[in-house]
């Protein structure tokens, strides 16, 4: 969900009521009454994960699109859309930012198998310029990798890739927020040498708008309490629901969940930057 900076004018996305097709729904009186917008007809299921309204007025939300061949089998490629309005919710583009491959299968109990593929996260720094984050494989089944992309022009055209994650470890469940021009504030979670028992999150961060990052810190720094907390890292993502915020003081608070497996038990956890 995300607002426009009057307030009056609110929009939600999400997948359904049936199938996956993405719909949009908008009030333009802060919510005192709604209309529903559905965007594509799809044999795809889209799932919305994030949205921003920039400084101007036009609203994105970043959604990923997934082929299924039976309930839990995923097939073909993981497509990363950004879906876009210019004139306050009254239609919509849709602008294919990359198509990447499917990760591995989640062995963990009680997961289903697109559980790893297919999230992505966006935001616009006081310029109205836009930062978008997202996992996928460059070859099928092999490790997905946290990319970034940016925009200038409001999502009408973005440059080309750069990979986040370290290069032959798993990435996944990424979280972005931007504050000021060109402060943008991001993490994601990793495998800790390729081993699919042992996950950390990490946090960078940039002062240009995305175009180069700090070195990676491991903000899941806690390494016990839990019987799933190691001095390896976590045994298994709970959930990818994480969210990412900037405090009035420029802090950075960033929440994700760890747990023993898919089905848990598990926790909610944070850190919070001093």
């Amino acid at each position: 969900m995300d607002e426009r900076l009057n307030g009056n004018d609110v929009y939600i996305a999400f997948n359904g009521p049936t199938g996956g097709d993405p719909y949009v729904a908008q009030s333009h009186d802060a919510g005192a009454t709604w209309t529903q917008t559905k965007i594509v007809d799809s044999k795809r299921y889209i799932y919305a994960f994030d949205g921003d309204v920039l400084t101007n007025g036009t609203v994105v939300f970043s959604e990923t699109s997934l082929l299924y061949a039976n309930t839990s089998t995923l097939t073909g490629q993981d497509l990363v859309y950004v879906y876009r309005s210019t004139n306050v919710g009254a239609t919509w583009s849709t602008n294919l930012v990359d198509t990447v491959e499917i990760g591995p299968n989640c062995t963990a109990a009680g997961c289903p198998n697109d559980y790893y593929p297919g999230h992505s996260a966006v935001s616009a720094d006081a310029n109205g310029n836009l930062v978008l984050l997202y996992d996928g494989a460059t070859v099928s089944q092999g490790n997905e990798s946290i990319w970034t992309r940016r925009s200038t022009d409001g999502g009408a055209t973005w440059s080309g890739r750069q990979a986040l994650s370290t290069s032959g470890e798993m990435g996944d469940f990424p979280s972005v927020e931007s504050r000021g021009a060109g402060d943008v504030r991001a993490w994601y979670m990793q495998t800790n040498g390729g081993n699919f028992d042992a996950w950390n999150t990490w946090y960078r961060s940039s002062t240009d708008g995305g175009v180069t990052w700090t070195a990676p810190v491991k903000i899941s720094d806690v390494t016990s309490g839990a019987s799933y907390k190691t001095a390896n890292g976590f045994l298994e993502p709970y959930g990818d629901y994480g969210e990412t915020a900037i405090t009035s003081a420029g802090k950075t608070i960033a929440t994700w969940g760890e747990g023993n497996s898919y089905t848990g038990p598990g926790g909610v956890w944070f850190n919070r930057q001093t």
